[in-house]
């Protein structure tokens, strides 16, 4: 009897969209999901955007910050215990950093130009990251010593081009051993580039004609690249990449394999820790994008967000 009434309680938990307990939100799954792991996200699901974490194995969400305007982009370093992320609560958009449960916030960049797209080294030391502080969308690196510095703007006066060309570049990743640093870049049409950390040697890893190719995220283990594209009858699908071709000259488009097959537009993917799932944001349920998990093979889709919400930008 206490058995089969635990079970039906938790059946009405699960089919609840958003239920709201002491801070903590059960997202609106019908069944659990078998991979662990921590998901830091973006959200409009109270009011202006913020940031939240997802649980996967528990199906819970918590907020790690709590803004009127805007807290978006987040990445999280190599270990799991610090946030960037890109803001707007000094009006201009710029690049933060703060721990896991959102506290020892510190300001990265004070410019007045806009920056995003924050991405951290494997050692933790630097982050890259898209400013268009030269009128154009170029590529940056910070060194984070810069804030043991008293001076106020000490980043700004650390910060270096990573990449400065006359087209514009976005969505720095670092690979996990720190040699290569993929991105994204406007050349006839957006595309995934790829920067020979040790060389400085740059060269595009994607056919860009006639479709767009973005968001581009390193596998844990560095050998595979999660990427959205709209390559298919221009609707945005989640790709999967070989990075062997690393080795060779040229695009790898012959290393491409289409994970997700759906008319609505999916994008944003980042890979599970455990580098054998992807998570992504999509609108395949309805109105609003929600994130959504497929295995590395493309199988056992699950659904991770539900509600009126707008959830996305996974870390």
């Amino acid at each position: 009897m206490i058995a089969e009434l635990i079970g039906r309680v938790t059946a009405v938990l699960l089919m609840l969209c958003v239920v709201g307990v002491g801070g903590i939100t059960l997202t609106g799954q019908l069944r659990p999901v078998e991979a662990a792991g921590e998901i830091i996200f973006s959200s409009a699901r109270a009011g202006g955007r913020n940031l939240y974490a997802l649980d996967v194995q528990r199906q819970m969400v918590t907020e790690v910050t709590r803004r009127s305007d805007y807290d978006g982009e987040p990445a999280r370093s190599a270990d799991g215990s610090r946030i960037a992320f890109a803001s707007r609560r000094h009006e201009n958009m710029d690049i933060y950093v703060m721990g896991r449960d959102g506290r020892g916030l510190r300001r990265v960049t004070t410019a007045t130009s806009r920056e995003n797209e924050p991405s951290w080294s494997p050692d933790g030391r630097q982050l890259a990251f898209a400013s268009d502080r030269t009128g154009r969308w170029n590529l940056y690196s910070v060194d984070l010593a810069c804030l043991d510095e008293v001076q106020p703007d000490a980043c700004d006066a650390a910060t270096r081009p990573l990449i400065a060309q006359n087209y514009d570049m976005r969505s720095p990743v670092w690979s996990p051993d720190g040699r290569w640093i993929i991105f994204t870049a406007y050349v006839r049409n957006w595309g995934v580039w790829v920067l020979d950390t040790t060389t400085g040697e740059q060269r595009g890893i994607t056919n860009n004609n006639g479709n767009r190719n973005v968001d581009p995220q390193w596998s844990p283990d560095g050998n595979w690249l999660v990427f959205s594209s709209d390559r298919f009858q221009r609707n945005f699908e989640i790709y999967l990449m070989s990075m062997a071709c690393l080795q060779a000259d040229g695009p790898c488009d012959s290393g491409i394999i289409r994970l997700t097959h759906d008319p609505a537009w999916d994008a944003a993917p980042i890979w599970s820790a455990d580098g054998q799932h992807i998570i992504f944001s999509s609108y395949r349920d309805g109105g609003s994008p929600h994130l959504f998990m497929i295995k590395m093979d493309g199988t056992g889709l699950r659904q991770l967000t539900a509600g009126t919400a707008r959830d996305g930008e996974p870390s």
